[in-house]
């Protein structure tokens, strides 16, 4: 509104025909792209504590957060100068229809110079030869799927197990090393200002919320820069992660060689038939019983809202029986009756029986396997032989 019209007006309303229109609106290339529809208010660091509590005032005063507030979401980007480290952290608040708040947050840290440092240095090299095995493993393993292709025998190469695992593990590899090539392009494109002085008067009583338009696009790129960057991040944990669970898998396989070493995949590679059919038959009763706990306990309890959760649920009551995590919950969302016949015959049935049944499956093959090496060399000993010819 113009200032003159506050002036003029005693009772402080504005009428419709007296705004502005034109004067006060960003120009269209300031409009940070997505921010359109939204309210965005900032709070920045040349704020005192007065300052700022006598801002969050306004809003409530002024009806930006109220009962009728569906969701709201805080975002916040911090500094550390002696570890280098930016930390993005997103908040958010959600008002439910039975007038509670519901609240999450999101916490990412990353770095924007990873080589720098002689620990960056380490880094690099790390993954330089990291890469380098990358290149040789795949070579190999291309060389015999040539061969295996040559000699007529493609489809006993790509149903074999191990070598199904080999190239998954390769998979993720290059997915790993896409996102981190990603995440490092978007550190070195990123443009850091030491300050966003994005309001134009902190201290001002009347309009502490105006801001200075240049400063505010930029840190509203700034802010989806960091916010790319963390999910990049997060992409390629992930799929690191995965990989080295991988990684482990195939050593397994590796160690095969030996008789001795190979105990792992032979045991399983034995109970397979049998694991097989028990997965089967394991997760018909485990789905059963989510489905029954969501219809029995899930209009209260919101650990069995959803099927999903409750399978989760049920996963942690299964490995860690902690009465107090889910008891007083069940009882008063069902009968006592079905309450305890619910319990009760899910420990029976999946943790006496079932989980029985697959420790027996895998004694019962590991002791076919390990009568089958009784009279193989240990390693140490073929080591040794190794070393004495």
């Amino acid at each position: 509104h113009d200032v003159s019209e506050a002036h003029d007006n005693v009772t402080g309303e504005f009428e419709i025909e007296n705004r502005s229109i034109t004067g006060h609106a960003k120009p269209s290339h300031l409009v940070h792209p997505g921010s359109e529809d939204l309210f965005v208010h900032f709070f920045d660091e040349r704020l005192t504590g007065v300052q700022a509590r006598h801002m969050l005032s306004f809003l409530q005063d002024g009806g930006w957060i109220d009962d009728k507030t569906d969701e709201l979401q805080m975002d916040l980007v911090t500094y550390n100068s002696e570890l280098d480290l930016f930390a993005q952290m997103s908040i958010f608040f959600d008002w439910q229809t039975s007038g509670s708040i519901k609240w999450d947050y999101a916490l990412n840290t990353l770095h924007l110079s990873p080589y720098v440092g002689s620990f960056g240095k380490f880094r690099l090299g790390l993954e330089i030869i990291v890469l380098c095995m990358y290149c040789i493993n795949v070579s190999m393993e291309l060389y015999d799927v040539i061969t295996t292709v040559a000699s007529g025998n493609a489809l006993d190469y790509f149903l074999d197990p191990f070598n199904i695992l080999d190239w998954t593990h390769f998979t993720w590899i290059g997915l790993t090393i896409g996102y981190w090539s990603r995440y490092y392009q978007l550190t070195q494109r990123m443009q850091v200002k030491s300050a966003y002085n994005i309001l134009q008067e902190p201290s001002s009583t009347m309009r502490p919320f105006l801001t200075n338009p240049g400063e505010e696009l930029e840190f509203l790129i700034f802010l989806d820069d960091i916010k790319e960057l963390s999910a990049t991040l997060k992409f390629y944990t992930v799929n690191a992660g995965i990989s080295s669970v991988l990684f482990v898998f195939r050593q397994l396989k590796g160690l095969d060689f030996q008789e001795r070493m190979g105990l792992v995949t032979r045991t399983i590679g034995a109970a397979a038939s049998e694991l097989w059919h028990f997965f089967v038959l394991f997760g018909l009763v485990f789905v059963g019983y989510s489905c029954v706990g969501t219809i029995l306990f899930g209009h209260q309890n919101e650990m069995m809202s959803t099927i999903e959760r409750s399978s989760v649920t049920l996963i942690i009551l299964l490995l860690n029986f902690d009465t107090t995590k889910f008891y007083a919950g069940f009882m008063h969302a069902s009968e006592v009756y079905a309450v305890h016949l619910y319990v009760w015959s899910f420990v029976l049935i999946l943790f006496f029986i079932l989980l029985n049944i697959f420790l027996a499956i895998l004694v019962d093959a590991y002791a076919e396997v390990k009568n089958a090496t009784n009279d193989a060399a240990g390693l140490a000993t073929e080591l040794y032989n190794v070393v004495k010819h």
